[in-house]
């Protein structure tokens, strides 16, 4: 295989962390704002914790404006890190253009096998309001505005249909 073949399979495949860029822990909800090019998430509850007090909210990593109706999760590596739950240890992940995903840290590759590292089958969602990327979902944002703006402990935040309790 020719540099230049290499070159153009590296392209095809990106990794991304499962760390948060806040916290530096793994993301347990993961987000990114509609606006944001990236592919990359941070963790929402370390997000709406960083920045219930200030006006103007950023994305973390790319800096753009992150206006919380523009707010996501992205349900592609939602479905990965609930794969890896079992797997601690796995950092980061390599997505190939197929929308297949493999471990990219110390695990062996049987439990890399073992995982069903394949990309998702589309579920019919009635609540989710589906952009163009099927991998990311719009969700409720009543019960995060309620987060950013009261002092109540366990807000749910309802993703698609399930109440996600966020506690401070």
């Amino acid at each position: 295989m020719g540099d230049g073949q290499v070159a153009d399979i590296e392209r095809m495949s990106t990794t991304i962390s499962l760390k948060c860029p806040i916290t530096m822990g793994k993301i347990t909800l993961p987000a990114r704002c509609q606006d944001c090019r990236h592919i990359q998430c941070f963790d929402l509850k370390a997000f709406l914790i960083l920045n219930k007090d200030r006006l103007h909210w950023q994305c973390p990593l790319c800096g753009r404006p992150a206006i919380l109706d523009n707010l996501e999760i992205d349900q592609y590596v939602w479905g990965i890190l609930t794969n890896l739950v079992k797997f601690p240890e796995v950092g980061e992940v390599l997505i190939d253009s197929n929308a297949s995903w493999k471990a990219h840290a110390s695990i062996g590759r049987e439990q890399q096998q073992s995982l069903g590292c394949n990309p998702p089958k589309r579920a019919k969602t009635s609540e989710a309001n589906c952009s163009t990327d099927p991998s990311v979902c719009s969700w409720n944002m009543t019960s995060v505005r309620n987060y950013a703006s009261t002092s109540n402990n366990n807000n749910p935040v309802a993703v698609t249909g399930l109440q996600v309790p966020i506690e401070r």
